[in-house]
């Protein structure tokens, strides 16, 4: 019995230290389970968001692409296998690559960068991108690696020198009709005086001076009708007519100007 009463203490010790095993053990295999489910989803992600991703290694000098997602091989022409230890520079056409030291270095230091530049397609071809490169911190001060983001601005650097040229065009026909219409305008607005004299005291030169007057008028809404006709989108589909025709200024018609052919669909010829 005293045998029996003196082991009973180490017996309850390995029993707690069994059971803290036990919780130990499950809460490791909980983590485990949560790791590999955020790894998926991360793969997930990395796999399928709409932007070239690389995760690159800044150990090396040059740096080395480790891995690439399925957007990047696309948009490069690479394959991802390709792509895995190539260095990010050589993405770059020899222009742009001082461009992408200066952002690994400011990566290195611990920066997040943004920056517009070009890249290179495997087959040689040059197009407008948006970098993102953000550094992973591991350990110390320095970044071991960085994530960088590219997306290509081809379609919006489209975009934009359209509507450059659009605003181009509206400020040249906008001159074009302040310099030979309203300029035009002003000048008979300062004749009219003197017709009003000439009414009593000389009627020829009057019928000289609106004979004058109509042919200014004619080179005014010709001038009118050309930059109406450069500022209106027509197409053939809607009007396959010369553009003279579209706008019968000089005819006095009490019908509307527009006749709806169709649902959504406008045209001027009549």
């Amino acid at each position: 019995m005293l045998r029996s009463n003196a082991t009973q203490p180490t017996s309850d010790a390995d029993s707690h230290r069994a059971a803290d095993h036990l919780d130990l053990a499950g809460t490791l295999e909980a983590a485990q389970d949560l790791a590999s489910q955020n790894e998926q989803r991360f793969r997930r992600l990395f796999e399928n968001v709409p932007l070239c991703i690389f995760e690159v290694d800044l150990s090396f000098t040059p740096p080395v692409i480790l891995a690439a997602n399925r957007r990047a091989e696309a948009v490069y022409g690479w394959s991802a296998e390709e792509l895995a230890a190539m260095a990010p520079e050589t993405l770059a056409p020899p222009e742009a690559r001082p461009e992408i030291e200066r952002l690994t270095e400011r990566v290195r230091a611990g920066e997040t960068v943004t920056v517009k530049t070009t890249n290179r397609r495997r087959d040689g071809t040059i197009f407008p991108v948006r970098v993102i490169a953000t550094p992973e911190i591991e350990k110390g001060p320095h970044a071991g690696h960085m994530v960088v983001a590219v997306e290509d601005i081809t379609a919006e650097k489209q975009r934009r020198s359209e509507a450059e040229a659009i605003d181009e065009e509206r400020r040249r026909i906008a001159q074009e009709i302040h310099d030979g219409i309203a300029q035009g305008m002003a000048a008979l607005r300062l004749r009219i005086s003197v017709w009003h004299d000439l009414v009593e005291t000389n009627p020829a030169q009057l019928h000289a001076e609106l004979d004058e007057l109509q042919a200014v008028l004619d080179t005014g809404i010709a001038e009118m009708r050309s930059a109406i006709c450069a500022r209106w989108p027509w197409t053939k589909s809607v009007c396959s007519r010369p553009c003279a025709n579209w706008w019968p200024i000089l005819r006095i018609s009490t019908r509307p100007m527009w006749n709806c052919t169709s649902p959504g669909q406008r045209s001027v010829c009549r």
